[in-house]
């Protein structure tokens, strides 16, 4: 459910299936493949000013197809804004990393290295004709499971704590220490006399690869500051 992003666990639960199946059913049923290729729809048309150079790409939260956004994802404009441009951002990087590509094989010294370099130019242009529907699909499975505000501190204090993990306590309360067990996101671990809990590999790899996204929806929250390396926003795609 969106208050603690177990909805797919529970169910797999009571009907005695993998998350995973739970996942797939609702990922392909017909109004949630309705609802992905309205929002591929929407964001290609937020996607058309990344194409104008020298101008920066900016969503606003009170436009037209950025409120279409919030309507259709069920979040407020301004998270519904702050989402639209995390992937503008993106997809920005796409056709930088395209015209320099392109840049490559124009000064290349040699069949080989241009012929390379078009290749990369080939694969970025697949990724950006190919990115409404990617951004689509990334979005409405990460707010479908999101974790929320309180949650969320939570992992990122797990993050923080390191192999000395956290101890319960009230302010977080059980039903928060609950969700994040079900979603793998958090393990239970004795340190000497006490019980604490520690960031699993699973919440390890979501903070790699979700924190923008999470930052997108709860922007108070701080930033997680060390956890094997640099924490670094969804960087773009290498190629070749």
């Amino acid at each position: 459910m969106r208050v603690d992003g177990t909805l797919h666990h529970r169910l797999a639960f009571a009907l005695g299936v993998s998350p995973g199946r739970v996942n797939r059913a609702l990922h392909h049923h017909p109004q949630a493949v309705e609802r992905r290729e309205l929002l591929a729809e929407l964001l290609a048309g937020l996607f058309e000013r990344a194409r104008i150079v020298h101008v920066p790409a900016v969503v606003e939260r009170d436009e037209p197809g950025s409120l279409a956004v919030a309507v259709l994802v069920q979040r407020a404009p301004t998270v519904a804004a702050r989402l639209g441009n995390h992937e503008l951002d993106r997809f920005r990087r796409l056709l930088h990393d395209r015209a320099l590509a392109g840049v490559d094989a124009a000064y290349a010294q040699s069949e080989r290295v241009a012929r390379r370099a078009g290749e990369r130019h080939d694969k970025f242009t697949q990724l950006i004709d190919a990115a409404p529907v990617h951004s689509a699909r990334v979005l409405s499975g990460f707010l479908a499971q999101a974790v929320n505000a309180r949650q969320w501190r939570i992992v990122v204090a797990l993050a923080d704590a390191g192999p000395d993990g956290l101890i319960d306590h009230a302010e977080a309360g059980p039903e928060a220490w609950e969700a994040l067990r079900a979603r793998e996101f958090a393990v239970k671990a004795v340190r000497g006399d006490q019980d604490v809990h520690l960031l699993s590999p699973r919440g390890r790899d979501a903070l790699r690869a979700e924190y923008g996204l999470y930052a997108c929806l709860y922007p108070r929250t701080r930033t997680p500051q060390v956890l094997g390396g640099r924490f670094t926003r969804r960087s773009s795609v290498t190629v070749g």
